[in-house]
């Protein structure tokens, strides 16, 4: 004979249930989630030198508002979403971890980020193109008053005329000038101290984007499709690249002691040896959306290229093989 259950039983049974499914709804909000990079690998028998590993966000969810300029840190993505005037953090896996609302200059419709560059753990520089100069900001999410200073704020002739890219370096910053075609160099605390690159036999166009590596200022001049390494102190020509671009943009330490050059024209990422010799490329044919790549970091642990598609609204992210011993 079967016998039935109580009442008072029936309901201490159903409220620990309920108990029980709260308790593991408050796990799952608190866990972090995976984000929409997969943590893919080259297949045993493939030869390919570059996988596509996934995108953030993710296809179907919002599109970012025109990103550009993309950074990286120990374990943070920083984006410049022009668009937006803010600069957003991801994870290396495309988790989103908030954003940093920058403030509008005085006169300017609204903050216009395009470029930027890690300066420490806590601080980032940002070209603010509509503001017509460069933001140092601190590099936690959702800071209140994000704003700690502004590059060669404290005297008017030392201040960018009109900054379009910037790099980090030897303790200093490097601020590219269209206004008069120089590279403008600040402590890191943004006073002035000295301007490069003012005496090159051609003069830069357009510079979008810069990286020091060791001793050295690798700089891509867009609109003389060119690639130049220059001298991290004088600002003197090293070397450029051998082999023409189209438009160059952004540039960053890459696999193999390279460097890794968007060109927003081929809709390509270029992987060239510090000497300029093309070892590397990543095209549409290596998957994903590059409609028009505009910048690109690197993750060194990862052995992955974060490519910002300005078309697409979305981060690239590519894993390289290493080039064999």
């Amino acid at each position: 004979m079967i016998r039935g259950v109580r009442p008072r039983r029936l309901a201490a049974v159903l409220g620990l249930i309920v108990v029980l499914a709260v308790v593991a709804g408050i796990v799952l909000l608190l866990s972090p989630s995976g984000g929409p990079v997969a943590d893919r690998s080259f297949q045993r028998e493939s030869t390919a030198t570059v996988l596509y590993v996934g995108q953030f966000p993710a296809e179907g969810e919002s599109a970012l508002l025109g990103p550009i300029g993309i950074g990286i840190g120990d374990d943070m993505l920083y984006v410049a979403e022009s668009d937006a005037g803010r600069v957003s953090l991801f994870a290396l896996d495309g988790s989103a971890r908030g954003a940093i609302v920058l403030p509008v200059a005085s006169g300017a419709p609204s903050a216009y980020p395009s470029d930027l560059a890690v300066l420490d753990e806590n601080r980032l520089v940002v070209v603010d193109n509509a503001g017509m100069r460069v933001l140092i900001v601190a590099s936690g999410p959702n800071a209140e008053g994000p704003l700690l200073g502004v590059v060669g704020e404290r005297s008017a002739a030392s201040r960018p005329l009109q900054p379009t890219a910037v790099a980090v370096g030897a303790n200093e910053i490097y601020v590219a000038d269209a206004g008069d075609r120089t590279i403008k160099v600040y402590a890191q605390d943004g006073r002035f101290e000295r301007v490069i690159a003012k005496d090159l036999n051609q003069a830069l166009t357009f510079v979008g984007g810069m990286v020091v590596l060791g001793n050295e200022l690798f700089v891509t001049d867009s609109n003389a499709g060119r690639v130049l390494v220059l001298d991290v102190r004088a600002g003197t020509l090293k070397r450029t690249f051998p082999d023409t671009r189209v438009l160059p943009r952004g540039i960053c330490a890459g696999r193999d002691n390279g460097v890794l050059v968007a060109d927003t024209f081929e809709r390509s990422v270029l992987l060239l040896s510090a000497k300029g010799a093309a070892l590397d490329e990543i095209t549409a044919a290596s998957g994903g959306s590059l409609g028009s790549p505009r910048d690109v970091a690197w993750s060194e642990a990862r052995a992955q290229a974060y490519v910002t598609d300005a078309g697409a609204g979305r981060v690239m992210v590519y894993r390289m093989r290493p080039s064999p011993e």
